[in-house]
């Protein structure tokens, strides 16, 4: 039996599966504001190591929720789901990681009864990174089943206040970005279960009606998982993991509408779900799928091994996103770079970004002419905008004085 493996053979193995990554290049979006490590190797190697100490206390946690069989279903896919193969790969600076795994940490105290050690330490991984925000309304979900409701009250008031508070000053709230990321927890939701079509940049851009719509499944979902919470069975973990994205996804405005590297905690509590609904299942079907999802998984660590694959594979599953047409064109030969974002700036003309990428590579295929025209058209349309003024100094042009009288495109 699977579950008479010492725990240390296990991580060993899973860091066999991950070890690959330890040739990936340091992704652009771990280096800014983070903890990045160079050389890359160093980064990866540290974020494998945060990985596997997460699956060592998620571990401990759900033997103490879940009983035996679906608990052990649930560890190994938080540990090898292929979406866990980008918060790996590429998380922000690691803090996300770092977050996690002291969100982790805390819920063990909380667990073990040391309430207000839980709040500290659960305080902490809110203030490092977003991502562990909703610990607080997560343990206050498992004590609506307990009989320590007053003796809980104030260790979770502060756990939730301090991460709030910080997210109330940090906080880049923007209604465009909120109303998206009903489309993106669905998606979220679906790949868990679908593992495929996998993207730094999935594709979630919708109607203003589907996005509405989808808010309101979420909010019934929620409603309806509230049955469950106070027995810790499906209903609980299915809401844990909503609440655990919920602070990130309203308040803090990305980049990309749907980065699967935030949805790192709550695979957890969907891996617990799947863990209950799966217990049942035959052992012939359990394999076959663990082993459908490992291929996926060592599928997705080649992918990410290979930057130019990257963003091309997600420029295929995501062709109305920008970002990934951008991210191909700044790795391809000059000319067909050009081509690439010619094509790009065809279909969104009064994106000043695309034509100052085009200067750039118009510049690197010696089409000196061309390559200043095209700066200073970026630069009639969005003066203040700093990729537009960067590509222009680039060229040695002095941008124009940042007077804008809109917003930049």
């Amino acid at each position: 039996m699977v579950t008479s493996v010492p725990k240390p053979v296990w991580l060993a193995a899973v860091a066999l599966v991950y070890t690959p990554l330890l040739t990936a290049p340091l992704y652009e979006w771990a280096i800014p504001g983070g903890w990045a490590a160079p050389p890359p190797m160093l980064h990866h190697a540290a974020a494998i190591v945060l990985h596997l100490a997460c699956i060592w206390l998620a571990w401990g946690i759900l033997e103490r929720l879940l009983p035996s069989r679906p608990a052990m279903i649930a560890v190994l896919i938080f540990a090898l789901h292929p979406a866990q193969v980008e918060p790996v790969t590429a998380p922000e600076g690691l803090a996300p990681l770092a977050a996690s795994l002291t969100a982790l940490a805390a819920w063990r105290l909380w667990l073990d009864g040391r309430l207000w050690w839980a709040c500290a330490v659960g305080s902490l991984a809110g203030l490092v990174h977003p991502c562990a925000a909703g610990l607080a309304m997560v343990l206050a979900a498992y004590e609506r089943g307990t009989g320590r409701r007053r003796e809980s009250a104030s260790p979770l008031g502060v756990m939730f206040a301090l991460p709030a508070i910080s997210l109330a000053f940090s906080a880049q709230f923007a209604f465009d970005y909120f109303a998206y990321q009903g489309v993106a927890l669905l998606r979220a939701l679906w790949v868990f279960m679908v593992p495929i079509g996998l993207a730094p940049v999935p594709d979630v851009r919708t109607g203003p009606l589907a996005a509405s719509m989808a808010w309101g499944v979420i909010a019934v979902i929620a409603l309806l998982s509230l049955r469950g919470a106070k027995r810790v069975q499906e209903g609980f973990w299915l809401l844990s993991a909503l609440l655990f994205v919920l602070p990130e996804a309203s308040f803090i405005a990305g980049q990309d509408l749907a980065s699967g590297r935030r949805f790192y905690l709550p695979m957890l509590a969907c891996a617990a779900l799947a863990g209950l609904m799966l217990r049942n299942s035959h052992r012939v079907a359990l394999a076959l799928t663990g082993v459908l999802m490992l291929a996926i998984t060592v599928s997705q660590v080649s992918l990410w091994r290979d930057e130019t694959a990257l963003w091309m594979e997600s420029a295929r599953l995501s062709p109305n996103e920008l970002r990934p047409r951008l991210e191909v064109a700044r790795r391809l030969a000059p000319a067909q770079s050009v081509e690439l974002l010619e094509d790009t700036a065809r279909l969104w003309p009064g994106r000043a970004r695309i034509h100052a990428d085009l200067a750039l590579a118009y510049n690197r295929a010696g089409r000196r002419g061309e390559a200043v025209r095209t700066v200073e058209y970026a630069l009639k349309q969005a003066p203040c905008e700093a990729q537009v003024r960067d590509a222009a100094k680039i060229l040695g042009i002095e941008p124009p004085a940042c007077e804008a009288t809109g917003p930049a495109r």
